[in-house]
């Protein structure tokens, strides 16, 4: 008899049950709430209960964590002096060159070509240079921009004013010259914070003729500046273009050093392009010169200087 009871407690050990069927509805009503296990999504309340409170207190660690780092971080930098500068920043201690008006299209940065016939071309580049100009035009806000001189330069948190009138026929009022024969250029040194320029108070033996006689000509005093030079790649180039004319002839050395001021404006060459050659191609360099700013040519790995190309064209119907 016992035997007989054993075998039917094993028999219904390895019994199996067919699980109840349900429609797809009640598995998930069920799984949104199982009225057997008191389970709601897969947990019982205690459950929920645990899990999210672990994941707020994880959470809130984590966010304060974060911030005592950033907290650290800030506590290291001066958001308007940075803490590496000149040779041990990344820019390093020589300013590079650019140029403005720049094409929209990337591949053509450099690269300034019209029709003069063509009036929605020159209207272009005369509205790249107005959007450029928009700062120099508009009045800054504060009391502390002058007008600065080689006599008076800035002092404490003052800083100089770029005056227009000094842009001569490449001013916004001339139309930067695109609707005459000799357009113009902005040339203009990128900010390095704490930078000064060792200026030439005489000209260097590389230097070109005109801009050794402009140099000799001046007062010491207003020898302290940045000079720059414009002039054909090649030969050819420079038979295609033999003037510029440059207003004013270089980056004051009040400007500098730049000190991250309110409404700091950085300051500007108009490079007039006298005469081109009109329909053919001409590649141009123009040069910063500085005892501290290092030169290197080329468009790639180029230093202290711009290369780009003009085209005026001359003909009733614009090329295609």
């Amino acid at each position: 008899m016992a035997e007989e009871k054993q075998k039917e407690s094993e028999k219904q050990e390895f019994e199996f049950h067919k699980p109840q069927e349900r429609g797809a509805w009640e598995s998930f009503s069920r799984f949104i709430h199982n009225p057997d296990t008191g389970q709601y999504f897969g947990r019982t309340p205690l459950s929920w209960v645990q899990i999210l409170t672990f994941y707020v207190i994880f959470y809130i660690g984590l966010a304060a964590l974060f911030g005592g780092c950033m907290w650290a971080f800030y506590t290291t930098i001066d958001l308007n002096v940075p803490k590496r500068q000149l040779s041990d920043s990344l820019i390093g201690e020589s300013p590079g060159l650019s140029i403005r008006p720049l094409s929209s299209e990337d591949l053509e940065g450099n690269f300034i070509y019209y029709n003069a016939k063509n009036e929605s071309q020159i209207n272009m580049w005369i509205k790249k240079l107005n959007d450029f100009m928009e700062p120099y035009i508009v009045p800054v806000p504060g009391n502390n921009s002058i007008h600065c001189s080689f006599h008076r330069r800035p002092i404490n948190n003052e800083i100089c004013k770029v005056d227009l009138n000094l842009f001569e026929d490449c001013s916004p009022k001339d139309l930067y010259g695109y609707r005459t024969a000799s357009p113009c250029i902005f040339l203009k040194l990128n900010k390095i914070y704490g930078w000064e320029p060792e200026t030439h108070l005489l000209p260097s033996d590389d230097m070109l003729p005109d801009m050794k006689r402009n140099i000799i000509s001046l007062p010491e005093l207003n020898r302290t500046q940045i000079w720059v030079s414009c002039q054909g790649l090649t030969p050819q180039d420079r038979d295609f273009v033999k003037e510029f004319k440059y207003y004013p002839s270089g980056f004051p050395s009040y400007f500098f050093p730049y000190k991250n001021g309110d409404n700091y404006l950085s300051p500007l060459v108009a490079v007039k392009i006298v005469y081109p050659k009109a329909n053919v191609i001409i590649g141009i360099e123009c040069r910063a010169w500085a005892k501290n700013i290092r030169y290197r040519g080329g468009i790639l790995e180029r230093v202290g200087s711009i290369q780009f190309y003009f085209q005026r064209d001359y003909f009733n119907v614009p090329l295609q």
